[in-house]
């Protein structure tokens, strides 16, 4: 058995179940759920600009808070998750400056990240698949 929370990552309900593929997904959910906590995650896949420093916040605050500590999450889940929301911020605009990645590199992220949920079964823990997504992100 795997230790850590259980990580689920789900593709938008409507979308997946729909047949809404000519669509662009609007977003994927993480689901972490603990011995007496559960937490979802809701990351936008198809606008960047309703990224938020204040969303990446909560989210930072999420994942060094109550996934680590309630939903005992492990520490290569944190990491994961850690990589996904650092990702997230590199697409809000510096202070004098634009973004520091590019609306094509969020395509090709968000892409990448629709895809590894729609290949996960609904019941399907998604530690693999994240660490992969991660390893990606660490080379791209």
């Amino acid at each position: 058995m795997a230790s850590g929370a259980d990580l689920h990552l789900r593709p938008d309900a409507t979308y997946a179940q729909n047949g809404l593929e000519d669509e662009q997904m609007s977003a994927v959910v993480l689901v972490a759920y603990g011995p007496t906590y559960a937490l979802t995650i809701l990351f936008p896949t198809d606008d960047p600009s309703s990224i938020t420093q204040k969303r990446v916040n909560a989210w930072m605050h999420l994942i060094w808070g109550p996934f680590l500590i309630q939903c005992e999450g492990s520490n290569k889940q944190f990491a994961n998750l850690l990589d996904l929301a650092l990702v997230y911020r590199a697409f809000l605009p510096l202070p004098g400056r634009g973004a520091q990645l590019t609306e094509d590199d969020f395509d090709d992220f968000t892409a990448r990240l629709v895809q590894t949920a729609l290949e996960l079964h609904p019941l399907e823990r998604a530690d693999d698949e994240l660490s992969e997504l991660a390893g990606w992100l660490r080379v791209n």
